[in-house]
Protein backbone atom coordinates (compact mmCIF):
# COMPACT_ATOMS: atom_id res chain seq x y z
CA UNK A 1 0.00 0.00 0.00
CA UNK A 2 1.50 3.71 -0.65
CA UNK A 3 2.19 5.78 1.86
CA UNK A 4 -0.45 8.96 2.38
CA UNK A 5 1.36 12.52 2.41
CA UNK A 6 -0.06 13.93 5.85
CA UNK A 7 0.34 17.50 4.32
CA UNK A 8 -2.76 18.87 2.72
CA UNK A 9 -2.32 19.10 -1.25
CA UNK A 10 -2.62 22.60 -2.51
CA UNK A 11 -4.73 22.19 -5.92
CA UNK A 12 -5.55 25.43 -8.36
CA UNK A 13 -8.86 24.88 -10.12
CA UNK A 14 -9.27 26.20 -13.73
CA UNK A 15 -12.65 26.12 -15.18
CA UNK A 16 -15.67 28.24 -16.41
CA UNK A 17 -18.26 28.99 -13.82
CA UNK A 18 -21.33 26.27 -14.18
CA UNK A 19 -21.94 22.64 -13.10
CA UNK A 20 -19.27 21.67 -13.60
CA UNK A 21 -16.88 23.44 -11.84
CA UNK A 22 -19.42 23.83 -8.85
CA UNK A 23 -19.42 19.62 -9.09
CA UNK A 24 -15.95 19.40 -9.22
CA UNK A 25 -15.26 21.97 -5.86
CA UNK A 26 -17.56 19.88 -3.83
CA UNK A 27 -15.69 16.61 -4.65
CA UNK A 28 -12.70 18.33 -3.95
CA UNK A 29 -13.60 19.87 -0.76
CA UNK A 30 -15.12 16.53 0.07
CA UNK A 31 -11.52 15.28 0.66
CA UNK A 32 -9.97 16.26 3.74
CA UNK A 33 -6.26 16.00 2.56
CA UNK A 34 -7.07 18.41 -0.67
CA UNK A 35 -6.71 21.86 0.15
CA UNK A 36 -8.46 24.42 -2.98
CA UNK A 37 -6.34 27.40 -3.34
CA UNK A 38 -7.06 30.10 -6.05
CA UNK A 39 -9.86 29.27 -8.75
CA UNK A 40 -9.90 30.86 -12.02
CA UNK A 41 -12.00 31.14 -15.04
CA UNK A 42 -9.63 31.83 -17.79
CA UNK A 43 -6.87 30.07 -19.50
CA UNK A 44 -4.82 33.79 -19.31
CA UNK A 45 -4.64 33.76 -15.64
CA UNK A 46 -3.59 30.03 -15.18
CA UNK A 47 0.22 31.16 -15.64
CA UNK A 48 0.19 33.82 -13.79
CA UNK A 49 -1.55 32.02 -10.55
CA UNK A 50 0.84 28.94 -10.97
CA UNK A 51 4.02 31.12 -10.83
CA UNK A 52 2.22 33.56 -7.65
CA UNK A 53 1.13 30.03 -5.57
CA UNK A 54 3.59 26.87 -4.72
CA UNK A 55 0.30 24.73 -5.01
CA UNK A 56 1.19 20.27 -5.99
CA UNK A 57 -1.80 20.09 -8.38
CA UNK A 58 -3.48 22.12 -11.13
CA UNK A 59 -7.09 20.60 -12.28
CA UNK A 60 -7.84 22.49 -15.79
CA UNK A 61 -11.20 21.98 -17.86
CA UNK A 62 -9.98 20.93 -21.20
CA UNK A 63 -12.55 23.53 -22.51
CA UNK A 64 -11.48 26.19 -20.47
CA UNK A 65 -10.35 27.93 -23.65
CA UNK A 66 -9.64 26.79 -27.46
CA UNK A 67 -7.84 22.97 -27.18
CA UNK A 68 -4.63 24.37 -29.45
CA UNK A 69 -3.65 27.52 -26.25
CA UNK A 70 -4.33 24.83 -23.64
CA UNK A 71 -1.98 22.28 -25.36
CA UNK A 72 0.43 25.18 -24.95
CA UNK A 73 -0.33 26.15 -21.80
CA UNK A 74 0.35 22.86 -20.31
CA UNK A 75 3.50 22.51 -22.16
CA UNK A 76 4.59 25.69 -20.59
CA UNK A 77 3.31 25.22 -17.18
CA UNK A 78 5.24 21.72 -17.08
CA UNK A 79 8.51 23.74 -18.78
CA UNK A 80 8.78 26.37 -16.23
CA UNK A 81 7.51 23.53 -13.18
CA UNK A 82 7.78 19.97 -13.70
CA UNK A 83 7.34 18.64 -10.14
CA UNK A 84 3.56 20.18 -10.78
CA UNK A 85 0.91 17.40 -11.37
CA UNK A 86 -0.92 18.66 -13.81
CA UNK A 87 -4.39 17.13 -14.67
CA UNK A 88 -6.94 17.92 -17.62
CA UNK A 89 -10.29 17.13 -17.48
CA UNK A 90 -11.57 16.03 -21.44
CA UNK A 91 -14.69 15.60 -22.99
CA UNK A 92 -13.49 12.95 -25.52
CA UNK A 93 -10.47 10.18 -26.29
CA UNK A 94 -8.18 12.04 -28.70
CA UNK A 95 -8.36 15.32 -26.56
CA UNK A 96 -7.21 12.93 -23.74
CA UNK A 97 -3.97 11.68 -26.28
CA UNK A 98 -3.30 15.29 -26.64
CA UNK A 99 -3.10 16.72 -23.78
CA UNK A 100 -1.20 13.41 -22.05
CA UNK A 101 1.57 14.07 -25.07
CA UNK A 102 1.38 18.20 -24.72
CA UNK A 103 2.90 16.90 -21.11
CA UNK A 104 -0.16 16.76 -18.69
CA UNK A 105 0.84 14.53 -15.86
CA UNK A 106 -3.49 12.93 -15.50
CA UNK A 107 -5.79 13.69 -18.46
CA UNK A 108 -9.02 12.34 -17.12
CA UNK A 109 -12.38 11.84 -19.34
CA UNK A 110 -15.11 13.54 -17.76
CA UNK A 111 -18.21 11.47 -16.52
CA UNK A 112 -14.81 8.89 -14.60
CA UNK A 113 -14.06 11.38 -12.15
CA UNK A 114 -14.63 10.25 -9.05
CA UNK A 115 -12.32 7.61 -8.28
CA UNK A 116 -9.92 8.53 -11.14
CA UNK A 117 -9.59 12.05 -9.75
CA UNK A 118 -9.10 11.11 -6.15
CA UNK A 119 -5.93 8.91 -8.07
CA UNK A 120 -4.46 11.44 -10.03
CA UNK A 121 -4.01 14.41 -7.23
CA UNK A 122 -3.40 12.22 -3.98
CA UNK A 123 -1.78 9.53 -5.86
CA UNK A 124 -3.28 6.73 -3.38
CA UNK A 125 -5.70 4.25 -5.27
CA UNK A 126 -7.23 3.23 -2.06
CA UNK A 127 -8.04 6.30 -0.01
CA UNK A 128 -11.33 7.31 0.76
CA UNK A 129 -12.81 10.55 1.65
CA UNK A 130 -12.30 11.51 5.12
Amino acid sequence: MASVPSARILTLIAAKPGLMRDSLLAFLRAINKIEIGVVVSASEAVVSTVRRHQAQTLIMDGTLSEEASLLQLVRLLKAERPALNCVVLANSLRQQRAFLSAGADHVLLKGHLDARLRIAVMGVPDLVAE
